[in-house]
């Protein structure tokens, strides 16, 4: 590319015709007309506009269609970034408007399509296969078909299905990592997802491949979409960094990041893949969810990026697909969609970028492709060189911010871009100033006016509340994301083979939103919580209102004396509140914490609410997805009512509490507590009310009521604050509480005590939904806390409840000091497959404080009171 400075510049315009297609090219240096320059000259000769200044030739070129994709279909993807709220009320909205009639079976299928896509994150890419590239003058312009698909996925002729080492969990994964050698490959199993977080907090640990180390699955084949690494954790370091000569390839790659954040001034820019050495390769994997980069290639030469799909890497001031400082690189046959910016260059005066054959799908925050200013001494670099060829741009965005050529020169050639070259203008222009060899040539504009867009959108603003295939107001849900997708698939493919009724199909939908919202075995006793025999009534009796609040519920707050929209306004709320006032926090806001990292305080007196259940809403959502805790703490004769809250740790972390206290490597209570727990709502003071909130993603607790008395907690819905040794709904040090009303799930233990003297609760009219870590309500015990005693709280009443979990419904860790009773619930499992001992006493004088009669076991096969 090295040559003379000049500048040639060749536009070609596509524009339809009445009698077939005229294309006119523009701007020589000439200064005159756009003109028509003859095709095929580039950087390094003289062209024919070059020479005839005096008067500019004209000519027709002729548009043929372009050459079609035989490999291009369904994009291969298992990083889903839809919101799994926006996604079930999208089914919800399909399955009403199909049930009632308002679309037939076609528009179903078309609208059933747009969700898969969606989940996919593929826009309308689907629209556009049929017009990838067309011919000018028989030479193409943008991607061309190859020998493997675009984005690689199902149909790739060399994936990797073994290796030296094969992996399922975290923990094989590390001791691979630690012994894999040059030619050695550690494979992820196809079914695994391996979530790296545990390790990446409590160790700031990095995947480092030792050099020549593959690291792969098998992506695309049959209908594997490749074993899954994830993190939730963010961090400044890279989930995966490499060697010399290392591979990664049939791999999902997927960060912590789901949304446009400003992450600006803070270390929390997490990125995938880190290339810090010579010949790395990176081919057929998906990557997504890294607001800073998915791959970052630092230093070293010979490096290939191809046939990946590489999305959804986004920020506001990251978030790149591929981060190019000091090497050279190849990226090719590549799918970008939804990244801030696709490829970036810091301008160093090594960086090297040849970019061809890739397609941008539809979206792109920012331009495609950046070539940042390097400031080095009193000058501004540009890079070594860059070459852009043959690569179709279905975005409206601006495909390129380049401010000058690179050293060793600018080629864009043979790109086929979705708007009319008019749109264009101004960006080649601006490059058309610069010095250095620049080629701009052959060049397609226009692809958006050649494809009929689909326009079948589904508008979620339609939801109403007779949508809802349950009575349940939720919006954090934690479902299985692939089997989502598997079940709307098979729908799909049932469809099209016509083997399936209307009814059918609702059912089919109806059990897709149960995947997501799982509660379990709760269905039946959300409509019906309680049974009678023989005149007396056991399990939850609402009162008349819904159990777990939500829409229904009648104590709802609609206004406030400060009305909240966004963070600064609810930050600043926090502090001028008062006793007396309300913070009210519009139902359909967000504020995300998770940047801010900030402990609120909520003053003594001061109610904070939003409108869950007030139609439609949810009630706000307020959210942190970074590990710190508490999110508030409040005084006294506090209530908060009608919020949704949302922790940023809703698993189980079983292998970590493993790693932490079993075995003879065990890393105990340092390492355990490195993974920060975290509470949501703490106080110490007296008489806090929680109602019709959800809470969900809390590793130590919901709410944890450290101190006080007349605490009240009633219709709320908890669930996902589940981490194996704590994970609890409501929290109980020295502190007594009511509780009623509640619904459940997926709860280490919903309630739970430190059992010192004075602590104590009463519960009732609960459902506990089917999922339980461990036993279901607790209190500590002496021993439990080390003082010496056997004290397990003063008062315990747990009545009218239902316990649909295989486990316990309680389990006595000690002696309360006045009593203990559990009367009048419904329990699933049979009471001979129960731990009795841990029921009614392990000691005469367990035995002597708790009252246990008139309870239904066998709940889920043959209920039978036991008096």
């Amino acid at each position: 590319m090295k040559g003379n400075k000049r500048i040639l510049i060749s536009f070609v315009l596509v524009t339809a015709m009445v009698m077939g297609f005229v294309f006119t090219a523009c701007q020589s240096q000439t200064g005159g007309e756009d003109v028509v320059t003859e095709t095929g000259t580039t950087a390094g000769s003289t062209s024919q506009t070059a020479k005839e200044t005096d008067k500019p030739k004209e000519m027709e070129i002729i548009e043929k269609e372009g050459k079609p994709f035989s490999n291009l279909g369904l994009v291969t993807a298992r990083s889903f970034q839809i919101q799994p709220f926006e996604l079930l009320r999208t089914i919800e909205i399909l399955n009403y408007n199909f049930n009632t009639g308002s679309i037939d079976e076609e528009g179903f299928t078309d609208r059933l399509n747009m969700v898969l896509s969606e989940m996919e994150g593929v826009g309308k890419y689907y629209d556009y296969i049929p017009y990838l590239n067309v011919s000018l003058n028989d030479e193409l312009c943008g991607a061309l078909p190859v020998e493997n698909p675009i984005g690689g996925g199902k149909g790739i002729k060399d994936s990797v299905k073994k290796g030296t080492f094969t992996v399922r969990t975290s923990d094989e994964l590390v001791l691979a990592v630690s012994q894999a050698k040059n030619k050695d490959v550690i494979f992820i199993a196809s079914d695994a997802k391996i979530d790296m977080t545990e390790f990446v907090i409590a160790e700031n640990y990095i995947i480092r491949l030792n050099d020549g180390v593959t690291l792969a699955s098998d992506r695309g084949s049959g209908e594997s979409s490749g074993g899954m690494i994830i993190s939730t954790a963010f961090t400044s370091m890279p989930l995966i960094e490499v060697g010399e000569n290392c591979r990664i390839t049939g791999l999902t790659i997927q960060g912590p990041e789901t949304q446009m954040r400003d992450w600006r001034g803070i270390s929390f820019l997490t990125t995938g893949i880190s290339v810090l050495s010579d010949g790395v390769t990176v081919d057929n994997c998906e990557i997504a969810g890294f607001n800073g980069s998915a791959i970052t290639v630092s230093n070293g030469d010979n490096h290939s990026i191809s046939y990946n799909y590489i999305h959804d890497n986004k920020s506001e001031s990251a978030g790149y697909g591929v981060k190019v400082a000091s090497a050279k690189v190849l990226i090719e046959n590549n799918l970008f969609n939804g990244n801030r910016t696709s490829v970036y260059g810091d301008g160093s005066t090594d960086c090297g970028l040849e970019v061809r054959n890739n397609i941008e799908m539809g979206t792109s925050y920012d331009a495609c492709i950046k070539m940042e200013p390097f400031k080095e001494k009193e000058t501004n670099t540009y890079g070594d060189y860059m070459i852009i060829s043959n690569n179709t741009y279905i975005t409206s965005q601006m495909p390129f911010d380049i401010g000058s050529a690179p050293k060793n020169g600018l080629e864009i050639t043979n790109n086929y871009f979705a708007g009319a070259k008019e749109l264009y203008d101004e960006l080649f222009n601006s490059i058309q100033t610069g010095e250095g060899d620049i080629t701009v040539f052959n060049n397609a504009f226009g692809l958006a006016e050649k494809v009929q867009e689909s326009d079948v959108k589904i508008d979620l603003s339609e939801h109403t509340v007779d949508m809802r295939l349950t009575n349940i107001t939720s919006r954090n849900y934690y479902s299985d994301m692939d089997e989502v997708y598997k079940k709307l698939d098979e729908l799909r493919e049932i469809i099209r083979d016509k083997k399936i009724k209307k009814e059918e199909i609702s059912k089919a939908l109806a059990d897709t939103v149960k995947v997501i919202e799982g509660y379990d075995r709760a269905y039946e006793y959300l409509e019906q919580p309680n049974r009678t025999v023989g005149g007396k009534v056991y399990g939850a009796v609402p009162d008349d209102q819904p159990l777990g609040g939500g829409y229904g519920y009648k104590e709802i707050v609609t206004t406030g004396d400060f009305m909240v929209g966004d963070l600064k306004e609810f930050i600043r709320a926090c502090i001028q509140a008062k006793d007396g006032d309300v913070i009210f926090v519009k139902g359909d806001a967000v504020i995300d914490l998770s940047a801010a990292k900030t402990t609120l305080t909520i003053k003594d007196g001061v109610t904070l609410a939003s409108d869950r259940g007030n139609g439609n809403s949810t009630g706000a959502l307020i959210l942190s997805d970074t590990f710190y805790s508490p999110m508030f703490k409040v005084g006294e004769n506090v209530r908060i009512t009608g919020l949704i809250f949302r922790g940023a740790d809703p698993d189980e972390r079983l292998a970590f509490h493993k790693r932490s206290y079993s075995g003879e490597g065990a890393k105990g209570s340092g390492y355990y507590y490195k993974l920060l727990t975290l509470n949501c709502i703490t106080t110490d003071k007296n008489n806090l009310e929680v109602d019709n909130c959800e809470f969900s993603g809390f590793s130590h607790a919901a709410v944890y009521v450290s101190g006080g008395t007349g605490h009240y907690f009633h219709h709320n819905y908890i669930h996902h604050n589940q981490r194996n040794g704590l994970g609890y709904g409501f929290c109980h040090d020295k502190a007594v509480s009511l509780i009623e009303y509640n619904l459940f799930n997926a709860n280490r233990h919903d309630l739970a005590g430190t059992g010192a003297p004075g602590s104590g609760y009463e519960a009732r009219h609960n459902i506990q939904m089917g999922t339980s870590l461990s036993h279901c309500f607790d209190m500590h015990g002496g021993s439990d806390r080390g003082d010496g005693t056997d004290i397990a709280g003063d008062t315990i009443l747990m009545y009218n409840n239902v316990f649909l979990s295989d486990q316990l419904p309680y389990a006595l860790r000690g002696a309360p000091q006045i009593i203990q009773k559990f009367y009048g619930n419904i329990i699933w499992p049979s009471l001979d497959t129960l731990n009795t001992a841990r029921l009614y006493g392990r000691n005469e004088k367990e035995k002597s404080r708790v009252e246990i009669t008139d309870n239904i076991f066998n709940a889920g096969k043959k209920p039978t009171v036991v008096e």
